[in-house]
């Protein structure tokens, strides 16, 4: 019963990067709606929800290759995300622009999880143990992708960085609070 909230957060995950990216690349000059559409087949977000549904839909059970071979990719991708991102931290955490930091981590571990437990639990009608996994999730640290758009398109990525590093200590703090509420 905790799986299906988790797994439509991600499903919607996928869902709004896929939005936001397409429409940064609409706003890109020089940039058409076709273009930006083609940028999706590089998102690998969207390609592995793709590839799961078509591999979900294509057998009754998925055959053991494909499946260990999951998770392989699954038990690496967070030390590989982990090293780039320390990586990708020593280089651009500098302490200018600390008020913006501060606004991006109040919007992100303040109003996110105030927004959804709003959501989850006025508009949508249910229990707080119902909701839990979702408010979590809502709790999670500033993602990687900012910096990587910021990096992508020049933008300066110091204060994405800094918000990133203050979001992941409010989020140890937030989530146990909320997993033990």
């Amino acid at each position: 019963s905790q799986v299906i909230p988790v797994e439509a957060t991600i499903i919607w995950g996928v869902v709004s990067l896929s939005i936001s990216i397409t429409l940064i690349e609409l706003c890109t000059p020089g940039r058409s709606l076709p273009q930006a559409a083609v940028a999706q087949l590089r998102n690998p977000a969207m390609i592995g929800c793709v590839v799961g549904f078509v591999l979900g839909q294509s057998f009754e059970t998925v055959p053991a290759v494909i499946t260990n071979m999951a998770g392989f990719f699954t038990k690496m991708a967070a030390p590989c995300a982990l090293f780039a991102t320390g990586l990708i931290l020593s280089q651009n955490l500098r302490l200018h622009n600390l008020s913006l930091a501060l606004t991006i981590t109040a919007y992100k571990s303040v109003f996110h999880p105030a927004l959804a437990f709003i959501i989850i639990m006025f508009w949508g009608g249910y229990n707080l143990e119902e909701g839990r996994s979702t408010l979590m999730v809502s709790f999670a640290p500033l993602g990687v992708m900012a910096v990587t758009f910021g990096m992508r398109y020049g933008v300066d990525t110091g204060p994405i960085c800094l918000a990133m590093l203050i979001s992941f200590i409010v989020a140890l703090l937030g989530i146990p609070i909320v997993a033990t509420w």
